[in-house]
């Protein structure tokens, strides 16, 4: 008997996940079409597979860290709040040294440029609200995502919104500049404002992760690694993200007309994991399709979350997830994952592209 379209779009997607050492997570949804009338017998995806199969046997083996992907339930919450009036978009925050996190954020490498010419209680730098927003989902920036989460009330905040959607799977537990530490093994306390002058402030602290959280040898953090990936705290289902992208796309995830739309044109201008999601998206004929994204990304783990839309107005949410470190030669590098593992992402993202393109014409 032949197998439906759906049925080869999945067995696809094994080929492809099945070419790294990777533990994969996909999820694939077709989404409503807001614009148009649903064309008639079109073949809907609704699907999530992990890859090998045999890595999945119980429930907690299907869940993947969410690293940085995590931003998109953190943004709702603030969107929640300035729908509520606790907060205005073009409200301003005022940021100083102890804000300072670890990361490529163009936050971080600003406050701590300042420190060649003021001492380090002095240096400042002030963003609106959107601002934060906006760094801390299209440039990942650490510093912006932990003042938000400190703003609206901590982690446990943001988790109950997603219990709220019914999106409990969607565990929020943590700091950006817990994730780090935890990752990186570090055992010592994670300093606070008030603190003796013998223990580090966070310049010092921040400068210990990122001398541990990249491009080294994966040997150095092998243990620290193996606890990461069995820690269920920050963690999601492939499944459950896309669940929360349909959400967005449907106007039911808790917050106004106008911030969705806030919201998805942030996620439209990502300036991370141009070769994850958007790597081998096409760039000709009536248009490339429209990516509103967010990347994950944490000691090799390479996740990117989005909405595909095509030019015809029909979209799909897609949801990429990895994990998985401890087969791999003593000497990889993250940067080795990254590249693997962004490859295998590009390429699921375009079978289903392909799939949606052909199917809904």
């Amino acid at each position: 008997m032949a197998s439906s379209p759906v049925q080869s779009l999945r067995a696809e997607l094994v080929r492809i996940a099945g070419s790294t050492r990777a533990t994969v997570g996909i999820a694939v949804k077709t989404l409503r079409n807001l614009a148009l009338p649903d064309p008639f017998n079109v073949p809907r995806v609704d699907l999530e597979l992990v890859v090998p199969e045999d890595s999945a046997r119980e429930p907690f083996e299907r869940r993947f860290p969410m690293a940085s992907t995590f931003k998109i339930p953190l943004a709702l919450s603030v969107l929640q709040m300035v729908d509520a009036g606790r907060f205005s978009l073009e409200q301003k925050f005022v940021l100083d040294a102890f804000d300072v996190r670890p990361g490529t954020g163009v936050l971080t490498a600003g406050l701590l440029a300042q420190l060649k010419d003021v001492p380090r209680d002095l240096i400042r730098t002030e963003c609106s609200l959107y601002e934060l927003l906006e760094k801390a989902l299209n440039d990942s920036d650490n510093t912006a995502t932990d003042v938000l989460l400190d703003r609206v009330g901590g982690p446990s905040v943001v988790f109950e919104h997603m219990k709220k959607l019914g999106l409990d799977e969607i565990r929020v537990a943590r700091s950006c500049l817990e994730h780090l530490r935890d990752r990186c093994g570090i055992r010592c306390r994670i300093p606070t404002r008030r603190l003796p002058e013998s223990e580090m402030d966070m310049v010092d602290f921040v400068a210990l992760l990122e001398g541990r959280m990249e491009i080294q040898p994966l040997a150095v953090c092998c243990q620290p690694d193996r606890e990461f990936d069995a820690d269920l705290r920050d963690t999601t289902t492939p499944e459950a993200m896309a669940g929360l992208l349909e959400k967005i796309w449907n106007r039911e995830a808790g917050i106004s007309d106008d911030s969705t739309q806030v919201l998805l044109e942030i996620m439209g201008h990502c300036r991370t994991g141009a070769k994850r999601i958007l790597g081998r998206m096409p760039r000709y004929g009536a248009g490339p399709p429209r990516v509103q994204h967010k990347t994950g990304s944490l000691g090799g783990r390479a996740n990117d979350v989005g909405i595909v839309c095509l030019p015809s107005g029909h979209a799909f949410a897609i949801c990429c997830y990895t994990r998985g470190l401890a087969d791999f030669v003593a000497q990889s590098t993250t940067g080795d994952l990254y590249e693997d593992r962004e490859r295998l992402i590009a390429d699921v993202a375009r079978a289903c592209y392909d799939f949606h393109l052909f199917a809904c014409s």
